[in-house]
């Protein structure tokens, strides 16, 4: 076997152990998430309320007013009436699409605060989105 050969041999090997190696740390692409919704306006608050309370008389809705994403709490405007301690609800966009669902967890000075877990959809809870309680 000549040095060309041999050279060439392992130039060729070498090609190929970085290409077999490469091909699986190729990045995955991120996952897509849709966009928010725009907030909820009075009139639309007004026309998803209307809605809900035909199929859901009983339901209540109001809109989220503050999130904190990193600890998965969010507040929204509320009484104990509507909104009583420990009750489940849903997180709504103005679109009527569910972001999450969480549990009461307090009233406090005329909000309510949940604890929220996000719907497969991948997005987070936004200032705009509606609070429901069926």
């Amino acid at each position: 076997m000549t040095t060309t050969h041999l050279i060439s041999t392992s130039a060729a090997a070498l090609i190929l152990a970085c290409c077999l190696t490469s091909i699986g740390c190729a990045s995955k692409p991120a996952p897509v998430v849709p966009p928010p919704a725009s907030p909820v306006s009075a009139d639309s608050l007004a026309s998803l309320r209307a809605s809900f309370n035909q199929s859901f008389p009983d339901a209540k809705l109001s809109p989220v007013v503050e999130v904190l994403t990193i600890d998965s709490f969010l507040a929204a405007a509320g009484d104990e009436a509507s909104f009583p301690n420990g009750s489940f609800v849903t997180v709504i966009n103005s679109e009527g699409t569910t972001v999450a669902h969480g549990r009461v967890i307090a009233i406090v000075d005329g909000q309510v605060h949940v604890r929220f877990e996000t719907s497969p959809s991948g997005r987070l809870p936004t200032v705009g989105d509606v609070l429901v309680r069926f």
